[in-house]
């Protein structure tokens, strides 16, 4: 079959009443020709319909199909190919689209399901064919193929009505308490993003045919600055703050950035609880916040926002902090919503410009507050931070700026009233504790508008799930469910042909399932619902009802972090937090120390020490056959003459420091002198000394020599590439600043 025909001529393109008229007027003596020349049909076709007229009584006559039967190989007609058109866009809302193969594959499911005509083909390859989607894409042209955006699914659930509301609740609470934040001249909003090193290059013009196509980038993978930002309601920007991956700040890390930018240092490069209230700082130094003229900031849940020193800033400078939802922010936050975006437009724009001025040299850190200075002012304009707090319903405040499309994707794992009774506060998600006054359930979202209806509901799906016909109970916008109905019994029948009094029990199908479950909602159509509804065969994607669990973090909800109740709860839980962190290094070092796995122990071990003292000069004999078994039984003031293969803390006097080094005799005394190799410190592994690759040697005088040590391990080398390990006693290493 050719999927691209250009028609050549105009046969059978007639209509229906042209043909009638053509065919009556041949009738009354008109001849062939003219009618067909006036009524623009085809002289042929004209002829062969009425030949066919003639030869069929009066009573077929008025029968006689007058255009060509172009749907003789049609699977489905309109309404159904409406109804599946239907089903596929809200799978998409609902963020679970369905790519080519599961929609070839919903087709023959369908087809099956309902008992149509369908092609072999179908039948071996258990999908519809690729020439029926082509064509199914050209008949619905408002239908497109587009790569999704992935979409976490806590993002997806937690934007719903119930979180929705409450934040709206929380605002229009602070908006009575304070008239003058109505006029949005003292409602700001914070966020953090991005700035890397590495840009995302832009399209480029290139030639045609080009399997790969290339550009520069900065390096493989850019290091992070963290930006902060903070826009009024009125369309202005405040001077951002810039977190530099370093562990302390200098000033010239901000040439170029935009005038007033706070600049903070922070070795992970992110916002932390100890850099926070230094922008809380800022921030109220540049609004000019006091009791006397307070503000309204707008944050999210991350825990840096809501440290207790941050608090502490906030009301006493008459600030009134207000969180988003927990993963709300993508519709919540004016600054995701319409200025970011523009931001890191404009700022790889600008990254891609420094790369074609400085060819071959990479872009740091040092360059990224003069890339920002250059993207800052194009993105920040009050058109677009205006649109921000627009669209999100901050201002001007507007509760039901959301419609139901936008809460589909959390309609997944929507459960009635009736399946949260039971479960547990703390470890139900705040997107499921819904409440009669502030999260509707979806029966009354979508078309029930009497209580009555609702509690009907309600009811119905309640006996429902006792009985066991229900085992997910949540309503959907535009959803057919599929319990144990005699709709579902009857359409069962695959194999049957469908009798007229079967046609008649499913036209009623629609008003027996209403009275079985009065959630249950068809598709409108023209035809019979439960005939075109792809929901037969596979419904929604529905989640499974929540298990009840005490483990994991407290849920994130939308709140007035300022307002005492919550204030104190926040610095209690803070303070828990701490007290456990302390709790745990103190067990931490409570524990004793693993000791070292001696593989060889030298018997002949002189505990014996050098010193300078010579009063503390004591002859103790020590026989061969001592052995260490113990730190606390060497003796650390005993003078010996140093002999050869003995390890000993040499001293070296520098100018400003004194500096000692572990070292092995390798001959006896000479004139005075030994000749020394020395030891490597392990810096990895504490108490462990190495012999290096290429040998340290030096020529070292007896007065130098500060301590003949005890040899307490010998980790012997098991391949060619290790090395001996040597350990010493720890109390006497304490004593000398080894290197």
């Amino acid at each position: 079959m050719v999927r691209n025909r250009k028609r050549k001529t105009d046969y059978g393109l007639h209509s229906e009443k042209d043909m009638a008229e053509a065919i009556l007027m041949v009738e009354s003596g008109v001849s062939l020709r003219k009618a067909a020349n006036e009524k623009h049909v085809n002289f042929m076709t004209l002829q062969r319909y009425v030949q066919k007229k003639k030869k069929c009584s009066e009573h077929e006559a008025g029968h006689i199909r007058l255009t060509p039967n172009y749907a003789n190989r049609v699977v489905f007609s309109v309404d159904q190919e409406k109804a599946l058109q239907e089903y596929l866009v809200n799978c998409s809302r609902m963020c679970y689209g369905l790519d080519t193969i599961e929609c070839r594959k919903l087709a023959y499911e369908m087809a099956v399901y309902y008992n149509l005509n369908i092609p072999k083909n179908w039948e071996d390859k258990k999908m519809a064919g690729i020439d029926w989607l082509y064509g199914f894409r050209k008949r619905h042209t408002d239908l497109t193929l587009r790569k999704p955006e992935p979409c976490s699914l806590t993002r997806a659930t937690s934007f719903n009505r119930h979180n929705v509301n409450v934040f709206f609740n929380n605002l229009e609470d602070v908006m009575r308490r304070c008239p003058r934040f109505a006029d949005g001249s003292r409602v700001y909003c914070l966020d953090e993003t991005g700035t890397t090193t590495v840009q995302k290059p832009k399209k480029i013009i290139a030639a045609k045919g080009a399997k790969q196509l290339n550009k520069v980038t900065s390096a493989e993978r850019g290091t992070l600055v963290t930006t902060c930002c903070v826009v009024s309601a009125t369309g202005s920007s405040l001077p951002p703050a810039m977190v530099f991956p370093r562990k302390q700040f200098k000033s010239f890390m901000l040439n170029g950035a935009p005038v007033g930018t706070l600049g903070l240092a922070q070795p992970t490069g992110w916002m932390n609880s100890d850099l926070f209230p230094e922008v809380m700082k800022h921030f109220v130094k540049v609004t000019a916040s006091t009791k006397e003229n307070p503000s309204l900031l707008i944050v999210d849940n991350h825990d840096s926002h809501l440290a207790p020193a941050v608090l502490n800033i906030a009301k006493d400078n008459g600030v009134t902090l207000l969180t988003i939802p927990p993963h709300s922010s993508h519709r919540l936050q004016p600054l995701d919503v319409s200025v970011f975006g523009p931001l890191q437009t404009y700022y790889n724009a600008a990254m891609d410009s420094w790369l074609m001025r400085h060819p071959g040299k990479t872009i740091s850190i040092y360059n990224i507050a003069e890339l920002l200075g250059q993207a800052f002012d194009r993105a920040m304009t009050p058109s677009n931070i205006k649109s921000g707090f627009r669209k999100t319903g901050i201002f001007p405040f507007d509760r039901h700026i959301f419609t139901d499309n936008d809460y589909m994707p959390s309609e997944v794992t929507n459960r009635p009233l009736e399946a949260l009774s039971n479960a547990p506060g703390p470890s139900q998600p705040y997107e499921t504790q819904q409440a009669s006054t502030d999260a509707p359930s979806s029966s009354q979202s979508f078309g029930h508008d009497s209580q009555k209806d609702q509690n009907a509901t309600r009811s119905s799906y309640s006996s429902q799930i006792q009985r066991g016909d229900v085992t997910d109970p949540r309503p959907y916008p535009s959803i057919v469910q599929t319990p144990a109905s005699p709709v579902r019994q009857m359409m069962n029948r695959r194999s049957e042909s469908v009798s007229p009094s079967i046609l008649t029990q499913l036209a009623e199908a629609p008003s027996i399932a209403a009275k079985e479950n009065s959630s249950v909602i068809i598709i409108p159509s023209t035809q019979n619902e439960t005939l075109v509804s792809p929901l037969g065969c596979r419904a929604y994607p529905k989640a499974q009802p929540r298990l009840q669990s005490n483990r994991g973090r407290k849920r994130g909800k939308s709140c007035i972090p300022t307002d005492t109740p919550i204030k104190n709860e926040i610095e209690k839980e803070s303070w828990e937090r701490e007290r456990k962190k302390l709790g745990k290094q103190k067990k931490v070092s409570q524990k004793k120390e693993i000791p070292y796995k001696r593989l060889k122990t030298n018997k002949n071990i002189k505990r014996v020490l050098f010193s300078d003292d010579e009063s503390d000069v004591e002859n103790i004999p020590i026989s061969s056959s001592d052995s260490l078994t113990s730190e606390d039984e060497l003796p650390l003031n005993h003078l010996v003459e140093p002999k050869k293969n003995d390890f000993v803390v040499v001293q070296f006097v520098g100018k400003q420091l004194v500096k000692h080094y572990v070292g092995k005799l390798l001959t006896d005394i000479e004139n005075n002198e030994y000749d020394v190799s020395y030891l490597r410190r392990s810096g990895k592994v504490d108490n462990h000394f190495y012999f290096p690759i290429e040998p340290d040697m030096a020529t070292v005088p007896l007065d130098d020599i500060k301590i003949v040590l005890p040899l307490v391990n010998v980790a012997e080398r098991k391949t060619k590439r290790q090395t001996d390990v040597y350990t010493f006693p720890k109390n006497i290493l304490k004593k000398f600043n080894i290197y």
